[in-house]
């Protein structure tokens, strides 16, 4: 690994920054329909009205995640970097899917160079430096987590409301 600095066109940067634009990105229509999929396979009246929501990465920093894939989602947030932010895939102890959103450049690029590494699944944490930069940002990086899988992150037993 090089400290090399990156050049704007640099085509792994290219690829990165793309890849909010290709076949990867969750169409929001399917998104909805995943939804009320999930509803209507609802076996309770608890399940039905269960709301969900997303599980946003500062929730869950420090926890061991059980990464299984991610996924690119359209960002409606106008700032500078990448247009989309990343549903983390990942499973409880027990197998049940859950998804984990995050928009951290640092993060997004990590977890996109593992995808093309091949590397899912794999236990990782997310974590937040201590010291905010100038404008008060906390940056966050994914780290290796050598964690026995079972003893991931369950956001049921965490009493997380999705």
């Amino acid at each position: 690994m090089s400290n090399t600095p990156v050049a704007r066109d640099d085509q792994r940067l290219a690829a990165f920054l793309a890849a909010g634009q290709s076949s990867a990105v969750v169409d929001p229509q399917q998104a909805t329909l995943d939804i009320v999929s999930r509803i209507l396979r609802s076996d309770s009246v608890e399940d039905v009205l269960k709301r969900q929501e997303a599980i946003h990465a500062r929730d869950v920093l420090g926890e061991p995640l059980h990464v299984v894939g991610i996924r690119r989602q359209e960002s409606s947030v106008g700032e500078s970097g990448p247009d989309f932010y990343m549903l983390i895939d990942c499973v409880t102890p027990d197998g049940e899917p859950y998804s984990v959103t995050c928009g951290a450049v640092n993060v997004m690029a990590q977890l996109h160079k593992l995808e093309e590494l091949g590397a899912f699944p794999l236990m990782l944490t997310l974590v937040e430096v201590d010291k905010p930069t100038k404008t008060g940002y906390k940056p966050m990086w994914a780290e290796a987590c050598n964690v026995d899988p079972a003893k991931a992150y369950d956001p049921m037993a965490k009493s997380a409301d999705f």
